[in-house]
C-alpha cells in the first residue's frame, strides 16, 4: 500500500482510469444528467453561449425531424396528386365491390389544385362503377361549398372583412380554440394584427401561399378576435347545413 494515502486507494493514473471506465460504462440517462451539469457549470462560469439564433435553428431542425410527413396539394406543401387519386379511388373500388353505392368525402381543403383531385376522384369512381359520390365541406361541387361559406357562417365573425377571413384567421383560430384549445398560444394570437388580403383573386392567379404572404406573417385574417364560442357555433351551424345539403342530393334512403 503506498504511504501517505487512505487504505484502499490506488495510484493516481489508476483513478483516473477508473473514472474514464466508469463515465463510459454509465447509462444515457446517466450521460445526458452529466451533460446537462457541465452545461450548467458551463452559463454559471460566464462561458459564452451559442447565438440564440443558432439555438432556435438547432431547435426548428429537431422539430421538423420529429414531425410526421404531410401530403396535400399545395405546391408549397408535399404534392402527390397522383397518389392522393390513386389511393382514393382504390378505397371506392374497393367498397363499390362490396355494395356500398354512395359515399360522403369529408375534405376541409380549398385550393384549386385539391379541389381538381377531389373531381377527379368523384368522376373516376362514378364513371367505372357507377356510385355516387358527394362531399362534406369544401368540394368542387358549388352548393356544398356555399355551406361552408354561407353568410350564416361568416355572420358569427367579427371581422369587418369576413369573406378574406382564411388561413389561421379568426374562424379557423376559433375552430380550434372550441376543439383544442390548448393548441392555441393564445397571448400571441391576442397581439397579432389583421392581415386581410383577396386570396380567392391571389388563387385565381396562380398565386402559391409564399408569394400571397410577402410579409412572412403566416397567417390571412384577424385571429386576435378569435373565440371558442365562435369556433362552437361555426361548427354546429356548418354541420347543420352540410347535412341538409347532403339529405337533399342523397334522397330517400332505399331499403332492400
Amino acid at each position: 500500500m503506498a504511504r501517505g494515502r487512505p487504505p484502499g486507494q490506488g495510484s493516481p493514473q489508476r483513478g483516473a482510469a477508473a473514472a474514464r471506465r466508469h463515465r463510459a460504462a454509465r447509462p444515457p440517462l446517466a450521460a445526458a444528467r452529466g451533460l446537462a451539469r457541465r452545461r450548467r457549470a458551463r452559463a454559471s462560469s460566464g462561458a459564452a453561449s451559442p447565438p440564440r439564433r443558432l439555438q432556435a435553428d438547432r431547435a426548428a431542425r429537431l422539430a421538423v425531424r420529429r414531425q410526421p410527413a404531410r401530403a396535400r396539394l399545395r405546391r408549397h406543401h408535399l404534392a402527390l396528386r397522383p397518389t392522393l387519386v390513386a389511393v382514393a379511388a382504390e378505397i371506392l373500388d374497393a367498397l363499390a365491390a362490396q355494395g356500398f353505392r354512395r359515399f360522403v368525402l369529408a375534405n376541409y381543403q380549398a385550393d384549386p389544385a385539391h379541389l381538381a383531385a377531389m373531381a377527379r376522384i368523384k368522376r373516376r369512381a362514378e364513371l367505372r362503377r357507377g356510385v355516387r359520390v358527394l362531399f362534406a365541406g369544401f368540394a368542387p361541387a358549388p352548393r356544398t361549398q356555399r355551406a361552408m361559406t354561407h353568410a350564416r357562417v361568416t355572420g358569427l365573425l367579427k371581422s369587418p372583412t369576413p369573406e378574406r377571413e382564411w388561413h389561421s384567421g379568426e374562424m379557423e383560430t376559433s375552430l380550434v380554440l372550441a376543439t383544442r384549445p390548448r393548441l392555441v398560444r393564445r397571448r400571441l394570437a391576442r397581439r397579432l394584427p389583421p392581415h386581410w388580403i383577396d386570396f380567392r383573386a391571389a388563387l385565381a392567379a396562380g398565386k402559391t401561399f409564399r408569394e400571397m404572404d410577402a410579409s412572412g406573417r403566416g397567417y390571412f385574417g384577424w385571429p386576435a378576435a378569435a373565440r371558442a364560442a365562435t369556433g362552437r357555433r361555426g361548427l354546429a351551424l356548418r354541420a347543420r347545413l352540410i347535412a341538409r345539403v347532403l339529405l337533399a342530393e342523397l334522397g330517400p334512403l332505399r331499403t332492400r
